[in-house]
């Protein structure tokens, strides 16, 4: 499996490392087609883990930001991940010489998760208040046959966020975000949308939310971002809602810095 193979690699190569977007919402039990293998690296090690990455035999991209396969996602975001990498042999069927059905991307932490301290080597402990394994009890398991959910015991040690830092981390990259690029079409609004929408998921499924019952444990101003998301309301007043965050973060000096 390409993402133990990744993570293994960075854990012997010394550099701990956050396993986030496809794989991670995957793991949470949203029904997603997987497209991307992304992984957070602190920044300072960025270089570090795409040496080791070459060494397992990752054909890294040299083109960067001009790749075919980054272009549409760039269309939305502001930043790009610091280096991305093709899986070998896995051709997709698009036209235009785009050549590469999957990425494996790594992002500087700086990027994704400012906030939260950096990711440690080794499992974090259950009580860690950001961090949890693929594996952790409180995830779902796959209920209807998708492969999502959570990893079977035993599995390879990957960490994600814990979803309320997750939702306050996205919330966090969607206001640096310029707002002409329509952040909640970007992969990180998306995947706010995917956290939001899954208790309809449940409901439309009888099935049990164990991952969202409420947002009780989710900080402000990312609290009442994702009430309005989860909530039935229209997207306009999730839009307004981040513009009234961004003035009063003007209105204290703190308005964060678009990467």
């Amino acid at each position: 499996m390409v993402d133990v193979q990744v993570a293994r690699s960075l854990d012997e190569a010394g550099v701990p490392s956050v396993f986030m977007l496809d794989g991670q919402l995957s793991a949470y039990g949203i029904d997603i087609v997987r497209m991307t293998s992304a992984w957070v690296i602190a920044d300072e090690l960025i270089e570090r883990a795409c040496e080791a990455l070459r060494s397992a035999d990752f054909c890294v991209c040299e083109k960067g930001e001009d790749c075919g396969g980054m272009k549409p996602n760039l269309d939305f975001e502001d930043f790009a991940p610091a280096y991305h990498f093709h899986f070998p042999l896995r051709k997709d069927f698009f036209p235009e010489g785009n050549e590469w059905t999957e990425t494996l991307e790594l992002y500087r932490k700086s990027d994704v998760l400012p906030n939260l301290p950096d990711p440690e080597l080794g499992p974090p402990t259950p009580d860690d208040p950001n961090y949890m394994l693929v594996s952790d009890p409180s995830l779902p398991v796959d209920e209807i046959g998708i492969g999502g959910g959570r990893w079977p015991v035993g599995a390879y040690p990957i960490k994600i966020p814990r979803v309320p830092r997750f939702i306050e981390a996205m919330f966090q990259v969607i206001l640096r975000h310029n707002p002409d690029n329509h952040p909640m079409w970007s992969q990180w609004g998306m995947g706010l949308s995917s956290i939001a929408g899954y208790s309809d998921y449940c409901l439309e499924r009888q099935k049990v939310n164990i991952l969202t019952p409420n947002w009780d444990d989710v900080n402000p101003p990312a609290r009442r971002f994702i009430e309005l998301l989860s909530g039935g309301g229209e997207l306009k007043d999730c839009i307004k809602y981040l513009s009234e965050v961004r003035g009063e973060m003007v209105e204290r000096g703190e308005r964060p810095q678009s990467s």
